[in-house]
């Protein structure tokens, strides 16, 4: 008998310390016909910036707090961090995005070489892996597509013992889409400064470079000779062909670029000079520019490089 009630008060004793236990911090210990689910599932970490124009495998560790596995994972709700708006539907829209179907391996000699080894897919601008939780924000050709601002990522968790819903278990951060990047120019010699323009003229595949001295002549490219290295030209990013006609350069390119990123520009002017002592004809550096672009959508594009004294 004794030993009876020992049993059943070191029963009542392990009991009260597992709900103690349970009702301390984010641990749940809700109890299905098997296993159990945390009633706190988070991501760390929790904040995260989209970046748009292309695609993000963002990969934050999601804590199950000791939940039963294999969990199934899915976006819930999505709302605004200052309005509670709910802009669920605006993240889940689908969006033309790139595929490839065969190796890139930037020796393509033809546009149409390239474009037969990717084509375009509808799928959700916000993707979830079930299993892992990993984050998909796929490319945005557009502006005005992805809402801007600080957003609320609530889940849906389900395993063998039942489901729930993570509130704000991550923080999105979104911010406008430029179609193309341009750095502020440094400049040198007999220039002060630089104005890049950059302008979509429609669909197609010309990069058209033109650059203007201050006095309005148009300055071929091939004209200027590289500062550093040949990396930092125009004819040295991916192209498919080069043509000049009244001094402005049209290379044919395929934006987005595959490799996704900035090009550095870093090119000058030199002219030929009698040093006054000896006589001898010498190359000196008339003037200079260093800037970095990027162009996200596809389409034929116009830069201008506008010179000032």
């Amino acid at each position: 008998m004794k030993k009876k009630t020992a049993g059943i008060i070191m029963s009542g004793i392990l009991c009260s310390a597992i709900a103690l236990i349970c009702s301390l911090g984010n641990i749940s210990c809700y109890k299905g016909k098997e296993g159990y689910i945390a009633d706190s599932i988070m991501y760390t970490p929790r904040l995260i910036t989209i970046i748009p124009g292309k695609t993000q495998i963002l990969s934050p560790s999601l804590n199950g707090n000791g939940s039963s596995k294999p969990l199934t994972i899915s976006i819930h709700k999505i709302h605004g961090v200052s309005d509670g708006q709910d802009y669920t539907q605006q993240f889940l829209q689908e969006v033309p995005v790139t595929e490839w179907i065969a190796e890139y391996t930037r020796k393509e000699k033809t546009i149409e070489e390239v474009l037969k080894k990717r084509k375009d897919v509808m799928r959700p601008l916000l993707e979830m892996n079930p299993v892992s939780g990993r984050i998909t924000v796929n490319e945005i050709r557009e502006n005005g597509i992805l809402p801007v601002g600080d957003f609320w990522l609530d889940i849906k968790i389900k395993n063998i013992s039942g489901e729930l819903i993570s509130k704000k278990a991550i923080k999105l951060t979104t911010r406008a889409y430029n179609t193309h990047m341009v750095s502020i120019p440094r400049v040198g010699g007999e220039i002060k400064s630089a104005d890049v323009k950059v302008v979509r003229k429609g669909d197609g595949t010309a990069l058209n470079v033109k650059v203007i001295e201050s006095d309005g002549t148009v300055i071929p490219l091939d004209s200027l000779t590289y500062m550093l290295d040949k990396s930092m030209t125009f004819d040295a990013f991916k192209n498919f062909g080069k043509s000049v006609k009244d001094g402005v350069s049209t290379y044919q390119v395929l934006f987005p670029w595959p490799e996704f990123g900035n090009q550095r520009i870093f090119m000058q002017r030199e002219q030929i000079i009698k040093d006054p002592v000896t006589g001898e004809s010498k190359k000196e550096t008339k003037y200079y520019f260093d800037f970095t672009f990027n162009i996200i959508p596809s389409g034929n594009w116009d830069m201008t490089i506008e010179l000032k004294k």
